[in-house]
Formats: C-alpha cells, structure tokens, sequence
C-alpha cells in the first residue's frame, strides 16, 4: 500500500514537471523521480493522452494478470528434454539455444515422438520453464545514458589507428603495428573522410598525412583524438600541448583529447574500425602494404556510396546517399601564426624552483630569471600575446 502511495505522489509530481518543463528528456525526468526510464515513458504517455482527464488515471491499473497463466508442464519428461537440449545443443549449434531454438529441436525430437508427447508451441512457455530452473541469466542493472549531441555535418572528425595483423612477419621483421590504417570519421554524417594505411605511422608522419587531408578536405571546427602518444606526446612534455595538438590548434581547430579507458568518446571512428576489420580485413587478409592500400580504397567507396548505414543521422542508407551534398570547409591559409596554439594556454601558470644558474624549465625550455632568484620558487605565467612571460 505504502509503495502504491508513494508511487501515485510521482506520478503527480511527473504531471507536475510535464507543465513546468514540457522539453526535459525521460532520462532527466527519470533521474528527478528516482524512477527507471520505461516507467517515466509508459506515464509520461498516459498522461498526455489524458489530457485534461490526467487527474482521473494517476491512480496505477491492477496488478491482476490480464492473461491467463500459461499452463504447468504435465510431463516431467517434457521438462527433462527441455533441460538437455538448452545444455547439450544438437547438431553442433555452437551457441546456447534459447526458447524459439528449442521449440525447433523438441518438434523434431524422435524420443517426444516415441511417447506421442506434443511439443510446445510457446516461447515463453519454454522461457519460464528455463527461468525457474534459474537458467536464465538476468542483465546487469544499467544506468540510463544521456544521448550524445548530434554534430552538424561536416564540422567534427573523429581520428583513430587500426592495426592489419594479416600481414607476414619475418622472423626478424617488427612484429607490432607492422601496417596500420589512420581513418577519419565524421560524426555528424558518418562519412569516412579518409584512411590512409602506413608501416611508419610515428608522430612526424601522423602529422604530415592529417595536414594532407586538411589541404585535400578542408579544416573541421573539431578533431577528437584518443592518448596514443603520436598525438598527445611522451608523459615527459606534458606542460604545453603536443607538436600534433599545436598544429590543430594553429589551424583554429578545436582538439577534443578522450579519457583514459573510454574508447566511447571515439565511438563514431571505433564503430567503424569494428566494422572495417570484420567486413573487410578479415575477409580478404592482406599480407602486404600495397595489399592493405587496395583493400581499404574499396571498402571506402563501398561504405560511403553502397553500405547501409543503420546510425541516426544516415536512416539505413549509405552515408554519401544520406548526405549528398556537404558543406564547404575552411580551406588551409597561405600564412599560419606559429604562435597562435598559445592561446590554448592563456593564463596558464607553472610554479618552478630557480636553479644554480639562474633559469627555470618549462617544457624542456629552459627560460632565464635571474642570479638573485636562485634556490627561490617563482611562478610563471603564459600570456599569449607576449609568448611566455
């Protein structure tokens, strides 16, 4: 009774927080009730086809089956096979069949032939059987995701390496990264905008092939990058921002760095590294660089322009057929300010002890204070107008 009370006072508070705030998500309001998502969705609908009658169904239906329930296996026979098949799959299925696999196999079942028992015909007849024998195994409590913003077309690129472990290795050959392919993605539409495959990928050659892709497609507002250290840099330079990150920022490009052990900030460019190695490594396997180049200009003309794409953004359709026509990026500038990445530091300030001749260090910098500060501790500020100061 007291849980009914409870629950009937958050449905009144829900009604209460649809007028106040018509434009919250169900996970917002979800988290504001302490109440699961599918809860607040079914009363969220109930009551905006209520209408002006809401009031009248605040209170929550019966909880008396509207169905009746599903009759007891009469034969503990029946059960038993149940039992071996979920256990032992025949015909070398390979995977634990569920209810729709054993109702299959119990219909061509010679032994329920013999006894004359007829098979079921109910999944979830053959579920509650499993369920109560305990198994079944229950899914983890999750907690409700906040939808991620939709970018506009274009505008945000996500980067990411892929390794081709197909390719033959000598028995003094590299044996890690011996190919890899850097790919581009484009959140806001999925499009591949480029994948490039390399032996050398290090952080000189990242940088010159991105810049390529810069001259060749144009600068996006963002780059999202994960920590491997050809963009991020060595944990030694860690006071200003890496060769790589510096470039971006010159470009006016906002650089976007992921979190440690969190790929899904990456997740446009790492869904299509999945995709790629299934569809299109490990189906053709090269064992050469030249291979691993022809490979991967097929697969990216097939994933833009014939490969359905099931995101949001593309609807089940390729993503160039999705999005035909792009808008025009910013072309690279004939002349760059080396400074400009100062900017991202602006104010930043570093404290470090003045050492015997007089000189601090910043960045494997070494920047000179005076003889009279020696063994003291100063601070030091960056003011991008001025350089460091």
């Amino acid at each position: 009774m007291f849980d009914e009370m409870q629950w009937q006072a958050d449905r009144i508070q829900l009604q209460s927080l649809l007028l106040e705030h018509p434009d919250w998500s169900c996970t917002l309001l979800a988290q504001t009730l302490h109440r699961s998502v599918a809860q607040v969705k079914k009363w969220r609908k109930r009551i905006r086809e209520a209408g002006d009658q809401a009031s009248q169904i605040l209170q929550g239906l019966s909880s008396r089956r509207h169905h009746p329930t599903p009759p007891k296996p009469s034969n503990p026979f029946l059960v038993e096979r149940i039992f071996q098949i979920r256990d032992h799959p025949p015909q070398n299925l390979g995977r634990t069949p569920g209810p729709k696999a054993i109702i299959y196999y119990l219909k061509h079942d010679p032994l329920l032939k013999e006894k004359g028992l007829k098979p079921p015909n109910s999944t979830s007849f053959i579920w509650k059987i499993l369920d109560m024998a305990h198994r079944i195994a229950r899914p983890k409590t999750r907690h409700a995701a906040e939808p991620a913003t939709r970018h506009a077309p274009y505008s945000c690129w996500q980067a990411a390496y892929k390794d081709s472990t197909t390719i033959t290795v000598g028995p003094e050959g590299k044996k890690a990264h011996l190919v890899e392919i850097l790919n581009i993605v484009d959140e806001g539409t999925s499009i591949l905008v480029e994948a490039i495959a390399r032996e050398d990928y290090n952080a000189e050659t990242a940088l010159a092939e991105v810049s390529k892709v810069f001259k060749r497609a144009g600068l996006p507002k963002e780059l999202t990058i994960d920590r491997d250290p050809r963009w991020v840099g060595s944990q030694s330079m860690r006071d200003f921002p890496s060769a790589f990150v510096r470039f971006c920022h010159c470009l006016d490009i906002q650089v976007k760095i992921c979190l440690p052990r969190r790929p899904d900030q990456n997740g446009f460019v790492e869904r299509y590294n999945g995709s790629f190695g299934r569809e299109c490594l490990a189906v053709h396997r090269p064992e050469s660089l030249e291979r691993v180049k022809k490979v991967t200009a097929q697969y990216k003309e097939h994933y833009n322009q014939e490969r359905p794409h099931q995101g949001l953004s593309c609807k089940n359709q390729p993503p160039r057929v999705a999005f035909p026509e792009l808008p025009a990026l910013r072309t690279v500038p004939l002349l760059v300010d080396p400074d400009r990445w100062l900017k991202s530091c602006e104010g930043k300030r570093y404290v470090r002890k003045v050492d015997s001749s007089g000189t601090i260090k910043i960045d494997k910098q070494h920047y000179y204070i005076g003889k009279e500060w020696v063994g003291k501790y100063v601070q030091a500020e960056v003011v991008a107008s001025s350089g460091l100061g």
